[in-house]
């Protein structure tokens, strides 16, 4: 066995001790956070773990998160997180009654949106100020009806 590790022209082959850790690119961010409610008890060394999935897996992340809605009423819900996805806005919503009810919410506005900047007859009559005042009476008519009848089917 040769003592050095030379080849043919006399080039030097090193041995790279840390062949399993690679370095993050530099448009990457390495980004580190507890996932859990609670730190552990101990610190346990953990072994074996090869993927991202069985470190999901074997951990088992989730948080708590409370939230308040419009009239102050606050609420707990669980996120559990099982995959990285499961941090991306879409999937976050997925998993939460509110924050899915706010995006139904945030989309119906998107629509009207849409509706009202398309209606050419509608902003024609906002630019005039009578119209404009007639329509606002009959908005807040529909939403006094709207909310009576709310408070009538609560009452059910």
């Amino acid at each position: 066995m040769a003592l050095y590790e030379y080849g043919v022209g006399g080039n030097e082959v090193k041995q790279d001790v840390n062949e399993s850790i690679q370095n993050i690119a530099s448009n990457r961010t390495l980004m580190l956070q507890q996932l859990t409610e609670e730190a552990p008890f101990a610190p346990e060394n953990v072994y074996g773990l090869k993927t991202m999935k069985m470190v999901f897996e074997h951990f088992k992340p989730k948080s708590t998160l409370t939230f308040e809605s419009e009239d102050g009423v606050t609420k707990k819900e669980e996120i559990e997180f099982k995959t990285v996805g499961d941090f991306k806005a879409k999937n976050l919503v997925k998993q939460s009654g509110h924050l899915s009810e706010l995006n139904v919410q945030k989309e119906q506005y998107k629509q009207i949106t849409k509706q009202l900047g398309s209606n050419r007859a509608l902003m024609k009559a906002l630019n005039d100020d009578a119209a404009k005042s007639a329509i606002i009476d009959v908005v807040k008519a529909a939403l006094e009806e709207l909310t009576a009848l709310e408070k009538d089917g609560d009452e059910d």
